[in-house]
């Protein structure tokens, strides 16, 4: 469930990236300078009410997809050379047996 929300976000926001790139923003050319302000600070004030909502969507399920792709105990050189050297004494335990 959660993949499917953060694709479905991931495209949204680049369907909406390439529609800003190919419309909106070769349009303002034809806004008059002496315009320019208020339409900007009209269109950020608009244009966040929709890009907000699916950042933070991006956001949260990337976070819960790393956190799943994570180990559940912490990795770290003592325990992973503790491991190492267990099966290191394992393995000549059970070829010691074999020889005998």
């Amino acid at each position: 469930m959660i993949w499917w929300l953060h694709v479905a976000s991931v495209w949204f926001m680049t369907g909406l990236i390439w529609l800003i790139q190919l419309v909106h923003y070769p349009l303002m050319d034809r806004i008059p300078p002496d315009g320019f302000i208020e339409f900007h600070q009209s269109h950020s004030f608009r244009i966040t009410w929709i890009v907000a909502p699916v950042m933070l969507l991006e956001l949260m399920t990337s976070i819960l997809l790393i956190k799943d792709c994570l180990p559940q105990e912490p990795l770290c050189w003592h325990h992973s050379h503790e491991r190492l050297h267990r099966n290191s004494m394992v393995k000549s335990l059970q070829q010691y047996e074999l020889l005998k």
